[in-house]
């Protein structure tokens, strides 16, 4: 089973991809993987596979198609704009860089892309949040401290700027909408898969027909009190 997390970030995905990855026997994981590790000035240090260059991207791609091996594989919905252009079988999409994205209007590319890419797997996952508000938080926390994927408390000493945030959340938001109503998927809230409800947990599973080996397991990975953001 191939299983695609697509996420608007800062939405459980890290989680979400490591637990399912750990909770299905003999599971490959793959984190992120067209972002280079240090494309942000940081060390990433979680991203088991390098596909930031066109090459690699067909050798993956080869890998996915033909592959029988089980794997959970975890996007950021921006991913692939950090090419100019991607190499997709015979079909070329051009794909700006984030910041030309607002600008230029290549929306539709990325969510093209995400279209065919997503035919590769089995499962696809949409990954997003409902309050907005939390997610500018964030996002503005993790911009402004370097840390991605570990806790954190809300420093008022921070000089969080949610207007300037907002736009970038807002086009992610887009993305993602676009995607499910194209996919005809529904999108997988934070707020419901990490309420400690297990029931919901039991039925999110049954609705995407994903086996797993160690529910148990599964379950603390989405377990409230790991929220990145601590009370």
């Amino acid at each position: 089973m191939k299983i695609l997390i697509i996420s608007s970030g800062r939405a459980g995905s890290s989680a979400l991809s490591i637990g399912l990855s750990n909770s299905i026997n003999l599971c490959n994981l793959f984190f992120e993987p067209f972002v280079p590790p240090n494309i942000d000035g940081r060390d990433r240090g979680l991203s088991q596979s390098d596909l930031s260059s066109p090459t690699n991207f067909l050798k993956h791609h080869y890998f996915l198609k033909n592959s029988n091996f089980s794997l959970v594989e975890k996007h950021i919905i921006w991913d692939p704009c950090i090419w100019d252009y991607i190499s997709f079988s015979q079909i070329f999409y051009k794909v700006e860089y984030l910041h030309k994205i607002r600008q230029n209007m290549t929306i539709e590319a990325c969510v093209n892309f995400y279209l065919e890419y997503s035919k590769l797997f089995d499962v696809v996952i949409l990954l997003g949040r409902k309050n907005i508000d939390d997610l500018v938080n964030s996002w503005g926390q993790a911009n402004s401290t370097g840390n991605f994927f570990l806790s954190y408390k809300n420093n008022l000493n921070l000089n969080i700027k949610p207007k300037k945030e907002m736009p970038n959340i807002l086009l992610l938001e887009e993305m993602l909408n676009k995607l499910s109503n194209k996919l005809n998927l529904p999108i997988t809230y934070y707020e419901d898969l990490f309420s400690g409800n297990k029931e919901f947990i039991k039925n999110f599973l049954k609705i995407n027909n994903i086996p797993i080996d160690d529910f148990s397991l599964f379950c603390e990975y989405l377990d409230p009190k790991n929220r990145y953001k601590q009370i």
